[in-house]
């Protein structure tokens, strides 16, 4: 793997020659409840991109972009964001530089829920000049790899056992707070965020902020993998569990990259 910040110039222009994908690592800074810090996906992207640097492929590593779409996080001190749109020209500007060197094959290796729409639209926006390009998102594999790598929601144990490989002394589990389903009412119900149940029958989908759902800013995500054990939230945290999370993303993702090269569009 080729990593890009590492280059000179000429070793850029020899290695857009030499690879057909470039992928964009994007994090967060935003709150993740009371035990993991503010910088917990941007981390993330760090810590997956330092094994993928690693990795025997010829593929462009770009630097990790902190910072993404977290404003419905923001009621929680700390916490920063772009506007929706300001993150999609961002990306787009990048992803210009990437293709004026050569790359067809554009893969946004994506720490952080908020950036799949922005990043989606980007992908929507490429596809029209024929450029390959996809979103993936580390947290809706885990736990069909494993089924102890369940994740169950936001700064659940799954995220706290990667700070805690990655950034040891920026986590303390024994701060964490078990999230609290909140309902509005005895037959309205919050599923998860976006998604409320009246009586149990009718999905309605809304927009809402991390605060809606709870006080300390974890939250339950249900969908992410139902036949999760929602009492568990803490009590698998390891440094382990992250390192071994991450060797397993990292062989799947170079396993993926011959396939996603084979995959050609025409200009529209």
């Amino acid at each position: 793997m080729y990593l890009l910040e590492n280059l000179t110039w000429r070793e850029a222009k020899e290695a857009f020659t030499k690879c057909k994908t470039v992928i964009l690592p994007i994090g967060s800074v935003e709150q993740h409840g009371p035990h993991l810090p503010l910088g917990t996906d941007y981390f993330t992207a760090q810590f997956f991109s330092e094994a993928l640097a690693k990795a025997d492929y010829d593929a462009i590593l770009a630097p990790v972009l902190p910072i993404g779409f977290a404003d419905y996080h923001s009621d929680f001190p700390g916490t920063l964001s772009l506007k929706f749109e300001t993150l999609v020209a961002a990306i787009t500007d990048i992803c210009e530089k990437f293709i004026s060197y050569g790359a067809k094959h554009i893969l946004f290796f994506n720490c952080h829920g908020g950036n799949a729409a922005p990043l989606s639209r980007v992908c929507y926006d490429l596809r029209l000049r024929g450029i390959v390009a996809a979103v993936y998102m580390w947290f809706e594999t885990i736990g069909n790899i494993n089924d102890k790598w369940k994740l169950i929601g936001h700064g659940d144990a799954g995220e706290t056992s990667i700070v805690m490989a990655h950034k040891p002394g920026l986590c303390d589990p024994a701060k964490a707070a078990r999230p609290v389903e909140r309902n509005f009412s005895g037959l309205l119900k919050i599923e998860e965020m976006n998604l409320l149940n009246f009586k149990e029958i009718m999905p309605v989908h809304m927009s809402m902020r991390v605060k809606d759902v709870g006080d300390s800013g974890a939250m339950l995500e249900p969908s992410l993998y139902p036949g999760a054990d929602k009492g568990q939230w803490m009590e698998d945290a390891t440094p382990e569990a992250g390192f071994e999370m991450r060797g397993a993303i990292v062989k799947l993702v170079v396993e993926f990259l011959p396939e996603f090269e084979k995959i050609e569009f025409d200009k529209i």
